[in-house]
């Protein structure tokens, strides 16, 4: 139970970040469009990239998501 509380809490925190990234970085800079449509996409793509690294760290498959957070040493 307290496991879902927290993955919950991290999900929430992760999604309310990039999408604020996303009205400060995509939204107000760019007309709506292509270019528009393809940076909500990479922003997208990489708020789904936190909790997958995290989980995937932990399942033993994520370590090739993680790398550039790496510090280059195993």
């Amino acid at each position: 139970m307290a496991a879902t509380g927290f993955v919950t809490l991290v999900v929430s925190v992760v999604t309310l970040i990039h999408y604020y990234l996303w009205r400060r970085l995509v939204r107000a800079t760019t007309l709506p469009g292509r270019t528009r449509r393809v940076l909500t996409w990479v922003v997208a793509g990489l708020a789904v990239l936190v909790p997958a690294t995290l989980i995937g760290s932990r399942a033993g498959w994520g370590h090739f998501l993680a790398w550039p957070g790496s510090s280059g040493s195993r």
